[in-house]
């Protein structure tokens, strides 16, 4: 099966995320692509693109070590773009800031533990993201830049929520796109104790 790892937006990034979409749309018109719905909407951690049944057991064992030393933090909305692949928009995202720099800490620790299951491989550099849409297959090419951090009076930049757990999910193709559901939860607990 096709799954992943995925922090999913808190409910007080949603409407930022939304608000992007609608930037997106405003300074596109016209312009092919399916927007993602909000209770779709994830930041990935980890893709397993041939994860067996029977390795269930041991990812999840894995996942639960690799969390436990994570308890929730705070995100923000940060800002938005898109992914190119010769001159064509493919992949349209907002980022998130994570000043203490937790997230980055938990893709590393997760990867980690992770390595060799499922059919992972070298991902590359961790750039924190959220997809928000994808192009259509006959998108046209950008004669200029899509980049735009937020309007620092704009909601976007007031969105800030705190990850609590760590999902693993399925992904499976259906007609009009892709449907998710969560095979299990990790959640990120605080520390009993200071040191």
């Amino acid at each position: 099966m096709r799954a992943f790892l995925a922090l999913l937006p808190p409910p007080p990034l949603l409407p930022g995320l939304v608000a992007w979409q609608e930037r997106f749309r405003e300074c596109l018109p016209g312009f092919e692509a399916r927007w993602i719905v909000p209770g779709q909407m994830h930041l990935t951690l980890r893709f397993f693109a041939n994860l067996e049944e029977h390795e269930l057991p041991a990812l999840c064992t894995a996942v639960e070590t690799a969390v436990q030393n994570f308890g929730p933090f705070p995100l923000r909305l940060g800002p938005a773009g898109c992914f190119t692949r010769a001159g064509r928009p493919r992949i349209f995202w907002v980022g998130l800031i994570d000043e203490a720099e937790a997230l980055t800490r938990l893709f590393e620790s997760v990867s980690r533990a992770v390595q060799g299951i499922g059919g992972t491989a070298n991902q590359g550099d961790f750039h924190p993201h959220i997809t928000v849409g994808r192009a259509g297959h006959r998108a046209r090419r950008f004669r200029r830049s899509l980049e735009w951090g937020p309007d620092p009076k704009s909601q976007e930049a007031r969105c800030q929520g705190s990850v609590e757990q760590l999902h693993l999910m399925r992904s499976t193709p259906c007609p009009g796109g892709v449907q998710y559901d969560s095979l299990a939860s990790f959640p990120l607990r605080p520390a009993l104790f200071e040191t």
